[in-house]
């Protein structure tokens, strides 16, 4: 089991939100890795961290090629089978219900329960509000979002690998795709997560700019729209006096 980070200039960040994070669960050192683009950006995150992580280099430009490189480098290059994908700036993973919540056991437990039921694609709840993540069911097998700032993936070597072709909605994608595939995917409701979206230090708003990504989104989500509709759907609100459209699953779908 690895824990896999993609991170883009954000070697001090890291430090003090993802690492610190997996550090308080007492995950050990050397169970993970974090990717960066360049030899240059490797040199920088071991001068910061003191070189006591595993940097591997992707040779990528943006989020989806990262995810991509991801999948293919554990497939092909390792014996690996249990990879948990993380954002570089997770301040928490918490359970709604369970105060004594222990990260490398439920990781464990999630694989578990994943390789006996045939899903290959886990993850947790995608909002942080306590009052409805204590009123969902614990787990669900239906179309719900796996959001990529924690994802599980089960590398099944006997099932033709799956990867993306986006930068926006990439994880909206990798759902769908493992959906369609598997038959199936477990999402931990219970389970979530505390970050900050769209830091504009370092990540993927760096890497393209603000108003880059928000036009990559409306391309990517028309394009996602029409390829993956109807397992997905446009939702419509107004904020601030904007009109914003935000693509959701649809957890209604069924195989």
């Amino acid at each position: 089991m690895r824990f896999v980070i993609a991170s883009f200039n954000r070697s001090e960040m890291i430090k003090e939100k993802t690492l610190g994070m997996l550090h308080n669960y007492n995950v050990p050192e050397d169970m993970i890795d974090i990717i960066v683009e360049n030899e240059a950006l490797k040199e920088k995150y071991n001068s910061s961290l003191n070189g006591k992580y595993n940097i591997i280099v992707s040779k990528t430009k943006g989020l989806g090629e990262k995810r991509n490189f991801v999948r293919w480098y554990y497939r092909y290059e390792t014996d690996e089978t249990e990879l948990i994908q993380l954002d570089d700036d997770i301040e928490e993973i918490k359970d709604a219900i369970n105060p004594n919540f222990d990260l490398l056991t439920f990781c464990e437990k999630a694989f578990e329960l994943s390789k006996k039921s045939g899903a290959c694609f886990w993850g947790i709840s995608d909002f942080s509000n306590i009052f409805y993540i204590k009123n969902s069911k614990p787990l669900t097998t239906t179309l719900k979002l796996i959001c990529g700032g924690v994802s599980g993936l089960v590398i099944d070597r006997n099932k033709d690998p799956i990867y993306g072709d986006c930068d926006s909605y990439e994880d909206l994608q990798f759902t769908c795709e493992h959906f369609l595939r598997d038959g199936l995917i477990l999402r931990f409701n219970h389970v979530y997560m505390k970050t900050k979206l769209f830091i504009k230090e370092g990540g993927m708003v760096e890497d393209m700019s603000e108003a880059g990504r928000i036009k990559d989104a409306e391309i990517t989500g028309d394009y996602i729209y029409d390829r993956y509709s109807p397992m997905v759907r446009w939702k419509e609100t107004i904020k601030n006096k904007h009109f914003k459209r935000i693509l959701k699953m649809n957890s209604r779908f069924k195989c």
